[in-house]
């Protein structure tokens, strides 16, 4: 259940609501322009980040606009199994949109409401 409904829950929900709706081909763990975190920076960024090579920036970044510790960025935005190369389609926006929907209403990282691999 949803405990608190301020702009980085309204943000969660937002990005759920967009992961939901995209495709496969708008969405792909591995690549840092079309992961979770860099959906995150391109919806509720108020200027355009520029990251040259440094992915810890837009980790912090991305963790800042969905008022998340670092470590809860780093469950959300690089969890284990689903974003390794070479495998096609690993996560679907659908199984990131579970995620975040759970998050927003647990404040909880928990890969395991996504589906199964």
């Amino acid at each position: 259940m949803l405990q608190k409904l301020d702009t980085e829950h309204l943000k969660r929900l937002a990005l759920a609501e967009a992961l939901a709706n995209m495709s496969i081909d708008d969405f792909d763990m591995r690549d840092t322009r079309r992961c979770i975190c860099g959906h995150t920076l391109r919806m509720f960024a108020e200027r355009p980040f520029y990251f040259f090579g440094a992915w810890e920036s837009q980790l912090r970044a991305g963790a800042g606009l969905l008022g998340l510790s670092i470590e809860q960025a780093r469950d959300l935005f690089v969890p284990a199994n689903r974003a390794k190369v070479g495998c096609d389609n690993y996560t679907h926006p659908q199984d990131a949109a579970r995620v975040v929907r759970y998050l927003a209403a647990t404040d909880t990282v928990d890969w395991g409401v996504a589906g199964k691999l």
